[in-house]
Parts: C-alpha cells; structure tokens; sequence
C-alpha cells in the first residue's frame, strides 16, 4: 500500500469511527470498532507525522474542548 492509499485508508476510517465504541454493551460492536481501532493505530504509526496530523485533525472536531 503506497504512503497515498495509507492516508485515504486513515482518513475514511477516522471520518466513520465511532468516537465512543468503548462505552457500548454489545459485545459485536465492540468487537468491531477495537479492531478499527487498532487499524487506526496502525496507520498513525506507519504514517508518522501525517498520521498524527490526520488523526489530531478529526479528534478535535469530536472534542474540542481538549485542546
């Protein structure tokens, strides 16, 4: 996967994430946005600065009085 398609990948899971996975009881769900989120983490690592950049980008937007 080329550095281009690593941040499209990055960038469409961040705008779909569910900020508030952790919270929920079902356990399917659960299931399902940890391994989005480690795709994420995976990602932010791989992509470095950009990776950072991206996903501090829609984290503000989700909690904004953070920063």
């Amino acid at each position: 996967m080329t550095t281009t398609e690593k941040k499209q990948k990055l960038n469409q899971l961040l705008k779909s994430f569910d900020w508030y996975w952790q919270r929920t009881e079902d356990r399917r769900v659960y299931q399902k946005w940890s391994s989005v989120n480690d795709q994420i983490r995976r990602l932010r690592s791989e992509l470095g600065e950009d990776g950072e950049y991206l996903f501090a980008k829609y984290h503000r937007q989700q909690f904004p009085d953070l920063y």
